[in-house]
């Protein structure tokens, strides 16, 4: 594990503003848990929209592109948590 120091610009609720080292802009930090909820609400958003305006239309491949970056990033997150032996904020679902 590389250790850093990430200045934590602000905290709100559930999510934190923080500089990251050697980057320009700030980051948004939102936990893992909270990253799973948007992953599984914006899941049932894409299929709604798929059953409503069928799957090739341009409003759902939108959709299911930030969906599929957002469960890439969620994927990034699982891994690091297992490489550390931290157990997940959230259960797995099949």
């Amino acid at each position: 594990m590389t250790q850093t120091t990430a200045p934590i610009l602000d905290t709100s609720g559930n999510f934190a503003v923080i500089q990251m080292p050697g980057r320009r802009f700030p980051a948004v930090a939102i936990p893992g848990d909270s990253l799973h909820t948007l992953c599984d609400d914006l899941s049932e958003l894409v299929q709604g929209l798929a059953n409503a305006l069928g799957p090739e239309h341009e409003q759902v491949e939108c959709a299911q592109a930030i969906l599929q970056s957002l469960e890439g990033r969620r994927d990034y997150y699982e891994s690091v948590l297992k490489r550390a032996g931290i157990a997940l904020p959230y259960l797995k679902g099949p």
